[in-house]
């Protein structure tokens, strides 16, 4: 799943960072309690913050999505996402960051969420 793109605003918001490491991401969601809360938890949860990083896109991060990581939207970001649900966008009530799961097909449980690096 690329960087979501549906809408001007989004393509607007995002930001291109060079050289983009756990380090610099971890950095970037300190600023907020919620978001920082959330990072930490996801860190926990899985190790691929590094390949996020990494292969991040035009300031988007590409995380993994299951049940563990909707937990952790739901309870940081006080949202409930269905398991079924094949599509949440929503955005963090203290620092504006918006957060994208979509499924790959028609269906299909989502897969990936993508997170904004640098809030709007």
């Amino acid at each position: 799943m690329t960087a979501p793109a549906s809408t001007s605003r989004r393509k607007r918001r995002s930001r291109h960072i060079d050289n983009l490491t756990p380090e610099k991401v971890t950095s970037a969601f300190l600023a907020c309690p919620r978001c920082s809360f959330f990072l930490s938890g996801y860190k926990l949860i899985h190790s691929d913050l590094a390949e996020a990083a990494k292969t991040s896109e035009d300031g988007w991060l590409n995380l993994t999505w299951n049940d563990a990581t909707r937990l952790l939207v739901q309870k940081n970001y006080g949202c409930f996402i269905d398991k079924n649900t094949i599509s949440y966008e929503g955005t963090c009530r203290d620092c504006q960051r918006v957060l994208f799961c979509r499924a790959e097909a028609d269906g299909e449980e989502a897969v990936r969420l993508l997170i904004e690096v640098v809030p709007g």
